[in-house]
């Protein structure tokens, strides 16, 4: 018995599986050389958004006039987010404030007395919802050099409790100094805001 083949359909097949060796070969070796060009890239355009955003909080240091300032002061938030903004101290004085004190707390059901660790629920607090169910935190202290500014982080987190309503806090600081006997000291207090919307 004879088997005749066509020559055409065995280098059709041949040509074929040529075609798909070289293709795998290609992809195995693009990819490695694809991903490394989108991560240089990515690097390139991070750090550049890393000087932006450091140059930006030197602009803001340096506009800051007030004993004390704070970057952001009103923020939306989500249950389990975390956020951080830029508080600066400032120490206008010709002698050094061996400890700034930083307070975190709030008028306790609108009154007019600041409690520590106490904070102002939009609407009232009930059982559903609590101060603690957002953290607000920072150094306890700080020492600022005369005529300095001194960056210090916020950090702000929504625990998973927190509830759909706005959160109002105070933020306190006092320092003094003394200078040819004479005292020199400021005591001054911002408001900050969480919204959280799920």
């Amino acid at each position: 018995m004879i088997i005749i083949t066509k020559k055409g359909s065995l280098n059709l097949s041949i040509n074929a599986i040529v075609i798909f060796i070289l293709a795998l070969t290609l992809l195995g070796l693009g990819i490695p050389f694809i991903t490394g060009v989108f991560k240089k890239a990515d690097d390139l355009t991070s750090g550049r958004f890393d000087r932006i955003l450091a140059e930006e909080e030197k602009a803001f240091m340096e506009g800051c006039s007030d004993d004390f300032c704070i970057d952001q002061t009103r923020f939306v938030m989500k249950r389990n987010e975390e956020v951080r903004t830029l508080m600066v101290l400032n120490n206008k004085f010709d002698c050094d404030i061996d400890e700034a004190i930083i307070t975190i707390g709030g008028e306790q059901g609108g009154s007019s007395n600041f409690e520590p660790g106490s904070c102002n629920i939009i609407g009232g607090e009930n059982a559903e919802q609590k101060c603690s169910d957002v953290s607000i935190t920072t150094v306890d202290s700080e020492s600022i050099l005369s005529k300095e500014k001194t960056p210090v982080d916020i950090k702000i987190r929504v625990q998973n409790t927190a509830k759909n309503t706005v959160y109002s806090y105070k933020i306190n600081v006092k320092g003094s100094c003394v200078f040819d006997s004479q005292e020199f000291e400021f005591d001054s207090t911002e408001t900050l805001r969480v919204d959280v919307q799920g």
